[in-house]
């Protein structure tokens, strides 16, 4: 069974889990044309201090695949924000979120993989550099959704820890355990961060549902108010009227805009208002 509400939703899937997941997809997605701009910009400047050091061959088939992802990436994020009200589940949108992050993770994890000069520590350190930045930022924009996260760092350290690794020198590891603790410690961050983010996202989810809730009561009740055969008053502590219904106005002969701030009074006699005091010590309504 299904219920549509500008997407599916499964009936196995809690309200609260399926506005988690639309959360989550609409923050990934509404982050991903910056990160894009900063990852081109990225690798513009890799590419530009690589082009006298690495192979021509490599470096374009490397700078090829990078385009072809990222312009992939790229359409995909265009075309959620063109159907993001339709029906489809959310999870189509979260799982090709996931696979072209993926994707990034592995183009960005092939570049230490082919760049790497075991001679050249400077470049080493610069693609070091590049990919800390990389994916320090990335883990952060991804932190609402663990897997994304782990998907990006996780391919792009497996493919970038080899080069470093076999043939080991000392700098090369030492360069490597750096990015190795950097994404461990991002990681730490953005999972804490990722905590508190979905805290706050079902924080609202319930006071709106609660807000619902009240809206629904008081129509409920202004229904019946303007209803019910029985004649409704209302005042202030003042004894003044601040509520008087189509019923009242039948049975007293005042209408509602008459009797609106009128003391109590020119219905009732002031024995009436003291009894009803020394009864009940504050303030009411008459029903």
């Amino acid at each position: 069974m299904t219920m549509n509400n500008n997407n599916s939703v499964d009936t196995s899937v809690s309200k609260e889990q399926y506005a988690l997941r639309l959360e989550t997809v609409k923050i990934l997605y509404e982050g991903s044309s910056r990160s894009f701009i900063v990852a081109v910009l990225v690798a513009a400047i890799l590419v530009f201090l690589l082009a006298g050091n690495a192979e021509q061959a490599t470096l374009t088939l490397w700078s090829a695949l990078f385009l072809l992802i990222y312009i992939g990436r790229y359409l995909i994020s265009l075309a959620y924000h063109r159907h993001a009200d339709s029906d489809q589940h959310a999870t189509v949108w979260l799982t090709r979120f996931r696979l072209s992050t993926a994707a990034c993770g592995f183009i960005w994890g092939l570049s230490g993989l082919l760049f790497f000069q075991s001679e050249n520590l400077g470049q080493q350190a610069f693609l070091i550099i590049a990919l800390v930045g990389v994916s320090g930022g990335a883990i952060i924009i991804y932190a609402i959704d663990s897997v994304t996260a782990k998907l990006f760092a996780g391919l792009l350290y497996l493919f970038t820890l080899p080069s470093f690794l076999f043939p080991a020198t000392a700098e090369s590891v030492a360069l490597a355990l750096m990015l190795a603790l950097y994404i461990v410690y991002v990681s730490v961050a953005g999972a804490t961060l990722s905590g508190k983010l979905l805290e706050n996202i079902l924080l609202r989810f319930k006071g709106n549902i609660h807000e619902r809730e009240l809206q629904a009561m008081a129509q409920r009740q202004s229904l019946h108010f303007d209803l019910t055969p029985m004649g409704v008053i209302e005042w202030d502590a003042d004894f003044k009227v601040t509520a008087w219904n189509e019923a009242a106005a039948n049975i007293f002969g005042y209408s509602a805009a008459d009797m609106m701030n009128q003391p109590i009074e020119r219905i009732t006699p002031l024995s009436a208002r003291d009894k009803f005091i020394k009864n009940n010590c504050g303030t009411g309504s008459w029903r």
